[in-house]
């Protein structure tokens, strides 16, 4: 922006100055004071050009003249004009600055906390002394956030200051893991270990239990590479591929190795991932790949439930390419081998009998899409479970049925899953625990204050 100004011939003299985007001009208007504009070159026509004949015009007036027709407003102190858009200065006047500091339950400040007003971009991290300062509107919501704690939303009304307290978030610190040698809490976990809920396994609708793995679970790729029902299982990948043997990873089903797909989804009670090399010090270099553990559900004491959980689905065809009949194939290739300079494969007078002759013995006119595929594949699973005990003994038994047919004929997959899990308490200070499925049969006998272990299989 250029401001020239005339008072009793005297030019006034400009300086520019440009300071990360906001540009201050030294103007003297008229040789006796030195006024300094501020201003965000983004926001104010650094092309407009203005001639004014200031005389004895207060500055104040000349600035009124000066922007009477632009969306610019100008604050005046002192000798420094500050110059900004009408709605920023709007938005300016309805605002107030707020402060505070941020502790925890112990009254220690907390550092790097985010204080952010909602809804925007407004926010700064509170200092060294847990302290904030910010300007927000008014009405506005403080939303106060750290890592490991709950965060917090508050409202401003007519405070200024702010004393607030975040608390710990104890469901996230006292999370139990599977870890293979036992659980412990996620606070005291120093390995890459990753929990899934198994609620949200039973949730999705597939037929091998290894998809269900897919997208759960960051450092984890999942790739399926058939549609076949009973070959559409995943080939479960953890961080990459290993070069040691296999690179499958190690799939311990309560403490036994066992095939993932064999389980059904509902029997899940949560899948801990171990994904880097301590895993080794437990199970060897069979855990070079990741260990996937799967922890199944047990009975409950002084109860009895029974579940029952089904679905019903049909699968179809996504896409499949409109097919030309014998007639038309045979004309479209004889005009392609024309247009190359080559003979024509077939005849004129074969093509004409085959579409007056056509479908019979001699001249067959078969639709292998209509004859392999189906519209609609039907796919159900069916899953009951018994749950009940005393404080003696409990048993949780399932049942589970899957029948999945596919799109190509005789393509079907059928699978049983049965699992018996027993709890039995000998006495006060020894326990014993078993399950029993179609692959494996398994007992622990542990005294009280043993930390939890892998069974023997058998």
């Amino acid at each position: 922006m250029q401001i020239s100004g005339r008072q009793s011939g005297i030019p006034a003299q400009s300086v520019l100055i440009d300071t990360n985007g906001v540009l201050t001009d030294y103007i003297l208007l008229n040789s006796a004071r030195l006024y300094l504009f501020l201003y965000n070159q983004d926001e104010i026509d650094l092309n407009r050009q203005t001639s004014i004949n200031a005389g004895n015009t207060k500055v104040s007036d000349l600035l009124i003249d000066l922007f009477a027709e632009t969306n610019i407003k100008y604050v005046m102190v002192g000798n420094n004009i500050v110059l900004m858009r009408k709605d920023q200065a709007i938005a300016q006047q309805n605002s107030k600055r707020v402060t505070g500091t941020v502790a925890d339950e112990r009254g220690e400040p907390v550092i790097g906390a985010n204080v952010v007003e909602k809804g925007t971009t407004n926010g700064v991290i509170t200092d060294l002394d847990g302290k904030f300062s910010l300007s927000v509107q008014e009405n506005a919501t403080l939303e106060v956030s750290y890592i490991g704690y709950l965060a917090q939303s508050i409202a401003v009304r007519n405070q200024t200051t702010f004393s607030i307290t975040l608390r710990e978030d104890t469901q996230a610190l006292d999370e139990v893991v599977v870890v293979g040698y036992g659980v412990q809490k996620k606070v005291n976990l120093t390995g890459s270990v990753e929990h899934i809920d198994g609620s949200n396994l039973s949730k999705k609708t597939m037929g091998q239990t290894s998809m269900a793995l897919q997208g759960a679970s960051p450092g984890i790729t999942v790739q399926q590479n058939s549609g076949q029902p009973g070959n559409d299982k995943g080939t479960i990948r953890i961080r990459g591929i290993g070069t040691l043997s296999s690179s499958d990873p190690l799939i311990m089903v309560d403490g036994v190795e066992s095939d993932l797909n064999l389980v059904d989804p509902n029997d899940i009670e949560s899948i801990s991932v171990l994904k880097d090399a301590a895993s080794s010090a437990i199970y060897g270099s069979r855990a070079a790949n990741g260990v996937i553990l799967i922890t199944t559900h047990r009975a409950q004491k002084n109860t009895f439930r029974i579940n029952y959980d089904n679905y019903v689905g049909w699968q179809s065809a996504t896409a499949l390419p409109e097919m030309v009949s014998g007639y038309e194939h045979m004309v479209m290739l004889n005009e392609a081998n024309r247009n190359v300079g080559r003979a024509e494969p077939f005849t004129q007078n074969y093509i004409d009998e085959y579409a007056q002759k056509s479908p019979s013995d001699d001249y067959p006119e078969t639709n292998w899409h209509d004859v392999m595929l189906k519209k609609n594949a039907l796919q159900h699973n069916h899953h009951v479970s018994i749950n009940g005990g005393g404080e003696k003994v409990s048993i949780l038994g399932a049942l589970s049925y899957l029948n999945q047919d596919g799109i190509t004929i005789n393509t079907n997959y059928e699978r049983i899953n049965l699992r018996l899990n027993t709890d039995v308490k000998i006495r006060e200070d020894l326990s014993a625990r078993g399950c029993s499925d179609r692959r494996s049969r398994w007992w622990e006998i542990k005294a009280a204050g043993e930390h939890d272990r892998p069974p023997v299989g058998t």
